[in-house]
């Protein structure tokens, strides 16, 4: 099975993915946003560290069909991100003793929202809902039925 980052749209998504990450050190001086190595299937997407410490672990998610208002209208504000990666990654940032980060880049509007997830010790810090849904299998398409979060994202931070 090859990764979607071997594709035209996975190599989108990972330059999409880097724009979000300059959004966000843009705007707090002095992060870093360390990927994992994409050409290998990761847990998680990046690390943020701060003073060469690791601060927080992020999902990062990019999506091309909406802007903030189709976001926070249409979606309700509502984040869908499988629940195998939220749990993956909140594992993580609890093994590493630092909190999961989700970072939402809607592409058409350049916008980033992010949001706190779980703190260092796994507990969550934003309501989700867990539902079984079909949805797109990968970000080349395809369908899966699947335990999807949708995790609320109306509080989360804007940065445009």
């Amino acid at each position: 099975m090859g990764l979607d980052v071997n594709t035209p749209r996975g190599q989108q998504s990972v330059a999409d993915e880097q724009l979000a990450a300059i959004l966000f050190t843009g705007k707090f001086a002095g992060y870093s946003y360390l990927q994992t190595p994409k050409k290998k299937a990761a847990d998680v997407d990046a690390i943020l560290t701060l003073d060469n410490e690791m601060r927080q672990v992020v999902e990062t998610k990019c999506r091309y069909d909406c802007d903030l208002d189709k976001f926070l209208g249409a979606y309700g504000g509502q984040w869908l991100v499988t629940y195998d990666k939220i749990v993956r990654s909140m594992a993580v940032a609890k093994a590493l003793k630092v909190g999961l980060m989700g970072f939402v880049y809607l592409v058409p509007s350049k916008t980033l929202l992010v949001q706190r997830i779980t703190d260092a010790a796994g507990n969550f810090l934003v309501p989700f809902e867990v539902r079984m849904t079909q949805t797109k299998a990968t970000t080349n398409g395809g369908l899966a039925t699947r335990a999807n979060a949708f995790v609320d994202m109306t509080n989360a931070m804007v940065i445009a």
